[in-house]
């Protein structure tokens, strides 16, 4: 079976090796293995032109954050684009499709049995547009880290701050909500859900991706450490005017 690649994943594919040349290719891929082929998969050449051989219309590309190949960065940046070659994207327990049938343009929750944490997946329409070789709007390279640490890193740093709060004072509460709120002032429903599945102004930074998704799945959470500590101050409130004493609001 003759194949080959499409030639707008190619030409992508040279855009990141310039950009980052001594990057790892250990998660690269194009065409799948024999499990691929046994399901309907965009790594299989099953698209096929005219005469000529079947065309893969699926990349992966690295993870490898060191080297100069951020995930967080390049799913972003695809989705900004909102090149008319994206077919989707999987990135890190996600997918955004760019077809208005499944919602186009909005990140929803990736449930494959490969989560794609350590590469970035991108699919390409199976038309013309698949060999359109221009180049690839990415964008600036990926800016610092606003807090010098990795995504992972900070997202870790939430998870343990929220943890902390079930078993805590609220002085760790309040911390949480000042790291929430560096990179997403200010921390409500109404701002989270104009934020939902697209990225905009100040928020398309290198770790955007995991800081909208920890943010879904952060703040109800939130919502309900609020509510409990609101009944409870309730209670204690009525116990301290029974006793003649001040309130917890005064």
């Amino acid at each position: 079976m003759t194949w080959r690649v499409a030639r707008a994943l190619d030409t992508l594919l040279s855009q990141l090796n310039a950009r980052a040349p001594a990057r790892s290719r250990a998660s690269d891929g194009s065409i799948g293995d024999a499990a691929h082929a046994t399901r309907d998969s965009d790594h299989n050449p099953w698209y096929r032109p005219g005469n000529g051989p079947g065309v893969v219309t699926a990349r992966d590309f690295t993870h490898d954050p060191a080297a100069g190949l951020d995930g967080h960065w390049l799913a972003d940046a695809l989705v900004r684009s909102r090149d008319p070659r994206i077919k989707y994207v999987i990135w890190n327990r996600r997918i955004i499709d760019s077809r208005a049938q499944y919602g186009a343009w909005q990140w929803k929750p990736y449930t494959g049995t490969n989560p794609h944490t350590k590469h970035v997946h991108l699919s390409v329409m199976p038309d013309g547009r698949a060999d359109d070789t221009r180049a690839w709007n990415l964008g600036a390279n990926p800016p610092e880290d606003e807090l010098s640490k990795t995504a992972s890193e900070q997202v870790n740093e939430i998870y343990n701050s929220l943890s902390k709060t079930f078993t805590q004072a609220g002085v760790e509460y309040g911390d949480l909500m000042v790291r929430l709120a560096r990179l997403f002032p200010p921390v409500d429903e109404k701002a989270i859900a104009a934020r939902k599945g697209h990225s905009a102004g100040t928020l398309t930074n290198a770790t955007h991706s995991v800081w909208e998704g920890t943010m879904f799945d952060v703040l109800p959470r939130v919502q309900a450490i609020e509510k409990a500590q609101a009944e409870q101050d309730k209670k204690l409130d009525a116990i301290l005017t029974a006793l003649g004493g001040p309130s917890t609001s005064a």
